[in-house]
């Protein structure tokens, strides 16, 4: 009878051991999270822009998980087109992301020949080792750096007659959280 008891002590033991180590992986979660972010620029002049400004406070996921949010690094980037006027041509688009306190994150030239280019064909905003660094350093202290400003500029914007163009651009980050249970 002893050894039953033993055997079965031990049998509860290794089967807690079991799940305490299975629960292990669960320690953080990580979240990918995309930052949509979407400028209409619009005008007659040979160059159009616009800039609009997104916190991190503004997603959900963010939000609802600041509490236990461990930290945050970029993954990836890209640009969109969403909308334009017919016509539309240029040399280029600057895509630029500026931290809160105004220092220049990024700025990516996307070639651009008219605007329908990119708008099932999105162009990936590939990052240099600084400019991540610089971006995950902002991300790092989100409580004090939780804003961004995007601009986009459309370059040498051929003549339409005195008549606005427009475009609506829309720039994507996706950033990864690691979340405390």
């Amino acid at each position: 009878m002893k050894k039953l008891y033993v055997s079965l002590l031990l049998i509860f033991i290794l089967a807690a051991a079991f799940v305490e180590q299975g629960c292990d992986i669960l320690s953080n979660l990580f979240l990918d999270q995309a930052l949509k972010q979407t400028i209409v620029t619009s005008g007659s002049n040979s160059t159009i822009s616009k800039s609009e400004m997104f916190c991190l406070s503004d997603y959900s996921a963010f939000d609802d998980n600041v509490d236990n949010i461990e930290s945050i690094t970029y993954v990836s980037a890209a640009y969109f087109t969403e909308t334009y006027s017919p016509g539309l041509q240029g040399s280029n688009i600057m895509v630029t992301l500026y931290a809160g306190d105004g220092t220049t994150i990024f700025q990516v030239n996307v070639p651009f020949v008219s605007a329908d280019q990119f708008v099932n064909n999105p162009f990936p905003i590939i990052l240099n080792d600084a400019q991540i660094a610089l971006f995950n350093q902002y991300l790092a202290d989100y409580d004090n750096n939780n804003c961004f400003t995007a601009e986009l500029e459309v370059q040498n914007v051929s003549d339409n007659d005195g008549a606005p163009f427009s475009l609506t651009g829309r720039v994507e980050f996706i950033v990864e959280m690691e979340i405390k249970p």
